[in-house]
């Protein structure tokens, strides 16, 4: 028998948000058609709860990983070990020998909990602090595209690019195809501290919600196209440089130094990276235009905020999106 629905009531999501316990919040504004597809399923997957594999560990298990993990981590944080893919090989070679059964992806997502204090116990205290200078600079505009591309195919997280091998080696390869010269450690280090600038903290939330764009969007120098680049001085020291199509902003990079970095941004390998394994897109260098804006040309804020702030708007294509703390 088939019933019919011509009676039935339109579906009312605030309704059913409510029954389900949800809530709304402020969205950014979306961008027409197909010119938003891409921003748009990163915001919301970036957004998304963790969603951890239905994958059960024992309180053996637990201490297992544990102590492995205090044997082989040399006073390194969880996130600094696991982006090293021999130390991480050691670990889970060190938990199955041990008796753990279980993927090495989800023993390494387990570790990711207990750094959380989510389940399996309490880890030592991190003693070695890891800085690795530089990484934006040198690998940023082949990395954060990787990033962005990993989480549109495959939902990836950071942590996810950590934890399972065959995401981390898909990563790297994105990367290094794009900038090359860079280490295994040094390219999952660069993506932990992207993800980690794309946060704004509370204490700087009332300044970055000043910022007025149209304050230094006249500052900034039109540096012509990848294929013709024009003569433009480009100022010394810190800054913003842009990578945009006439019709939407590509990617905005921060870069202690911008003369350096522009030549990055700009050079042929970066643009073939972003239009790399994308069959609805091709950049064509003639389109592609570079503008950039020295430190001294931003006023009020640092400029990381307003890196911050013009990601936030802009909502760049290739850019990490932007989270609360």
């Amino acid at each position: 028998m088939v019933h019919s629905v011509t009676n039935q009531r339109p579906f009312n999501p605030w309704r059913a948000g409510r029954v389900l316990g949800g809530h709304m919040v402020p969205g950014t504004r979306l961008r027409f058609g197909g010119f938003g597809v891409m921003p748009s399923t990163v915001e919301l997957l970036a957004a998304r709860p963790e969603c951890l594999p239905d994958v059960h560990f024992s309180d053996t298990d637990d201490e297992v990983i544990r102590k492995s993990f205090e044997e082989i981590r040399d006073g390194m944080s969880v996130d600094r070990m696991l982006a090293d893919p021999v130390l991480t090989k050691r670990f889970n070679s060190l938990c199955r020998t041990l008796g753990v059964r279980q993927s090495a992806a989800d023993i390494n997502r387990r570790l990711l909990r207990m750094r959380k204090a989510s389940g399996g116990g309490i880890l030592r205290r991190t003693t070695v602090a890891d800085k690795h200078p530089g990484l934006l600079d040198r690998f940023g505009p082949a990395v954060e595209p990787a990033m962005v591309k990993m989480l549109v195919r495959y939902g990836a997280s950071v942590d996810d690019l950590l934890a399972d091998p065959e995401l981390g080696e898909s990563f790297e390869a994105m990367a290094r195809a794009t900038i090359e010269g860079g280490t295994s450690v040094e390219y999952r280090l660069c993506a932990l501290q992207i993800r980690k600038s794309r946060y704004l903290t509370k204490a700087d939330t009332p300044l970055f919600q000043q910022l007025d764009l149209g304050l230094i969007l006249d500052e900034f120098i039109d540096l012509g196209s990848v294929a013709e680049r024009s003569n433009t001085e480009i100022p010394d020291g810190e800054g913003i440089a842009v990578l945009l199509e006439p019709t939407r902003p590509l990617l905005v990079s921060r870069f202690k130094d911008l003369q350096s970095g522009v030549n990055t941004l700009a050079s042929r390998h970066v643009l073939e990276g972003l239009g790399a394994d994308t069959a609805l897109w091709r950049p064509d260098p003639r389109d592609i235009q570079i503008r950039a804006i020295s430190a001294e040309e931003l006023p009020t804020a640092s400029v990381q905020l307003w890196e911050l702030r013009l990601i936030g708007e802009w909502r760049p294509v290739f850019n990490w999106p932007l989270r609360a703390a």
